[in-house]
């Protein structure tokens, strides 16, 4: 049985980044137990509260706005050219298995910065 060197590429590449991707994710943990650590007693439940709150609502604006802006920001710096109207159309179905990977990773990366 043959395997196809392309789709093992592209599984690697997939593994690769998602977990890098978890990695990422994780960093949220650590920052929010770093910042728990830096306030009194008292306001450690609001400062968690903040750091969820303030996830939850970010990957919500990527998935409506961010991630069908993303590829156009890409084209404007040298990337291929794509219209606004095939971004979103692009991020609400998807054709790929990579392509959902890819938007977990812009959503984890995006809300890290």
């Amino acid at each position: 049985m043959q395997t196809d060197l392309s789709a093992v590429a592209t599984a690697v590449n997939l593994v690769w980044v998602l977990t890098v991707t978890f990695l990422i994710f994780f960093m949220h943990a650590g920052f929010a137990m770093l910042e728990a650590g830096q306030v009194r007693a008292k306001n450690v439940a609001n400062q968690l509260t903040k750091n969820l709150l303030t996830w939850s609502i970010g990957v919500i604006v990527f998935f409506l706005v961010g991630a069908a802006i993303s590829p156009v920001v890409a084209a404007l710096t040298g990337g291929e050219p794509v219209g606004l109207v095939e971004s979103f159309r692009n991020v609400y179905a998807p054709e790929s298995t990579s392509a959902w990977v890819g938007w977990l990773f812009g959503a984890v990366f995006a809300m890290t910065a």
